[in-house]
């Protein structure tokens, strides 16, 4: 089968054979990016995606993980705290599962990556990168959130933490504020790729096969020329790549397929922004309306460390609440009054992709130094110091060895001295980087036609939500490609 019209084929009934000039491993912001501009410039291009069409959950609980989230979300890093790694899998990938925050890289992360690998600086130039983010955010309707949307809670912590706490910056102009970004918006509200991107590289003959796991890369020496996997009823799929193979599959997919199809050097590196939540009980109930995360607060005197409100889906929510017992029970009866915040970390710790020894899928090893376990401690005290300000009637930690309940300003300057040991922090993870390097255009060192375009090749955790820079790296990668030849 190679069909000439674009469209998106949920799964087959039958052995699909492709051809094209460019095939792109993964549906997500990076390869949706990477379709739109290619296929915009007259280049055919065919789109893998191990997961079904993007469809919002109709329920909160383990329901709509299993539907939009690999393994259920059960996916967990291996070291001494437990590491949750969240990964949309569905066509429009985490842009369908997450808040839509966008974000510029700060310059001066940009040039310490550059500083620490020139390569950097050659493949993404400042001012590229920068036009490149300023294009997609007007292709993408990025704006302030409106005060209408912040929510109760959110703007209570921007008045607490006046000249830190900004209103975010989303690509939702749709938005009503019904709190489900992770879970689906069931209004299309969101800017995600499944319904900004991706029709528009169809429209220009894009063919993108839902629900198939792709496991090889074909090469022809050091050339990637296509790929092969199967479609979940156990179909088989092949494509030719005429240019060049796009990975885009992720910060933990795209490093595991390199690694089972031999490829050496691949792994190292990897990191993420691992998040803890802190929940609070207000001091009334909170209305349900309002941005999943609206404001975000930057804490200049804490290197690394920033503070969000977050919307959790109840289900969700309920997880967030410590105690046990007829505690507990008292503490979910008030689930209306709860309020979320989470302190996100940008980490200097590294870990590693590996395959696990039987299952031959990729593994992820990290642990927190010292240094990261404090300034970690030192967010969560400034999330629970800004929540009693901001109104609430308690702030619920779920530290080892830390209080459950912090009710005075003065328990909170009593966590000062506190530290925070191995095994004590429950970490949950949707933003993961790094893992593969590359190479000026874009490529797998040392190989050629094998381009990497998402998150994976970035040198390190950027310290903001990576949405912005995705897209931007994406559209300069793919300019470098369209003029390519077979």
């Amino acid at each position: 089968m190679n069909p000439t019209a674009g469209a998106l084929h949920d799964g087959a009934q039958y052995h699909v054979q492709e051809e094209a000039d460019f095939v792109v491993v993964g549906a997500g912001a990076a390869g949706a990016t990477m379709a739109r501009w290619l296929t915009a410039a007259g280049r055919s291009v065919v789109v893998v995606e191990e997961g079904p069409p993007a469809k919002p959950a109709t329920g909160d609980g383990v329901a709509a993980l299993q539907a939009l989230y690999r393994d259920a979300g059960t996916t967990t890093a291996r070291g001494p705290d437990p590491l949750i790694l969240l990964q949309g899998r569905t066509v429009g990938g985490s842009s369908f599962v997450s808040g839509s925050v966008h974000a510029g890289l700060p310059e001066a992360t940009w040039q310490a990556w550059a500083a620490r690998d020139p390569v950097w600086q050659e493949r993404l130039p400042w001012q590229k990168l920068e036009a490149a983010r300023e294009r997609m955010d007007q292709e993408l309707a990025v704006q302030k959130t409106p005060r209408s949307l912040l929510g109760e809670d959110a703007d209570a912590l921007a008045r607490a933490m006046p000249g830190q706490a900004m209103a975010t910056w989303r690509g939702a102009p749709g938005c009503v504020g019904n709190g489900r970004c992770f879970v689906g918006c069931p209004k299309s509200g969101k800017s995600s790729v499944n319904v900004t991107l991706l029709p528009l590289a169809m429209q220009k003959g894009a063919r993108i096969y839902s629900r198939c796991a792709i496991e090889t890369i074909d090469f022809r020496g050091t050339r990637a020329v296509g790929v092969r996997g199967h479609f979940d009823n156990g179909y088989r799929f092949q494509a030719h790549a005429n240019v060049a193979v796009i990975l885009a599959a992720g910060a933990v997919q795209s490093p595991g397929l390199l690694l089972r199809n031999g490829v050496k050097g691949i792994g190292d590196g990897w990191t993420c922004h691992p998040t803890v939540v802190v929940s609070g009980l207000w001091h009334k109930a909170i209305s349900e309306v309002g941005a999943t995360q609206g404001v975000d607060v930057q804490l200049g005197q804490v290197q690394g460390v920033d503070i969000e409100t977050i919307r959790l889906p109840t289900a969700w929510r309920r997880l967030t609440v410590p105690g046990y017992g007829a505690t507990l029970t008292e503490r979910l009866d008030q689930l209306a009054q709860v309020v979320t915040w989470q302190v996100r970390l940008r980490p200097e710790a590294t870990g590693r992709v590996r395959l696990g020894p039987f299952s031959r899928r990729p593994q992820v090893e990290f642990a927190l130094t010292p240094a990261d376990r404090r300034a970690m401690a030192t967010g969560i005290a400034l999330a629970a110091e800004g929540m009693l300000r901001a109104g609430a009637l308690a702030a619920w930690l779920q530290v080892g060895g830390w209080p459950e309940e912090i009710a005075s300003l003065k328990q909170v300057h009593e966590l000062a001295n506190r530290t925070i040991q191995p095994g004590a922090l429950a970490l949950v993870a949707s933003q993961l980087f790094g893992g593969v390097p590359t190479d000026a255009r874009g490529q797998v060192r040392g190989l050629e036609r094998l381009v990497v375009a998402d998150a994976s090749a970035l040198p390190g955790a950027p310290g903001v939500p990576p949405l912005s820079l995705l897209h931007a790296a994406a559209t300069v990668i793919a300019q470098y490609w369209v003029d390519a030849q077979p």
